[in-house]
């Protein structure tokens, strides 16, 4: 499954969904060990997503986490929620973040 964060606030992606955004490798493994409570058994870099908007342009390194086993993760209390790619369809979700996941041609194995 994916774990995707509602947006809060103003803007233009207010109240869509899209990835976790962490400033640089220690926020995620700190996010791993305080959030989750264990560290992935897997960390696989994707290629990096570049897309232009009319007032700016987003870059963005994309990692995968796999964990082996159930992770705790309340997802309620932060508007996070962990959804397969089936589930995708009844999210609002930007653009870019939706041709994000054709072009990793993720699947539910990989999921």
């Amino acid at each position: 499954k994916i774990l995707l964060k509602k947006r809060t606030g103003r803007g233009v992606w207010s109240g869509l969904w899209t990835f976790l955004e962490l400033e640089n490798k220690k926020e995620l493994h700190s996010l791993c060990s305080d959030s989750f409570e264990k560290k992935p058994s897997e960390l696989k870099k994707l290629p990096d997503i570049k897309h232009a908007f009319s007032h700016f342009i987003l870059d963005a390194k994309l990692f995968v986490l796999m964990f082996s086993g159930n992770i705790k993760y309340n997802t309620a209390r932060e508007n996070y929620t962990w959804i397969d790619l089936k589930g995708l369809k009844r999210l609002g979700i930007p653009a870019p973040i939706s041709s994000t996941f054709k072009k990793l041609n993720l699947n539910d194995k990989t999921c």
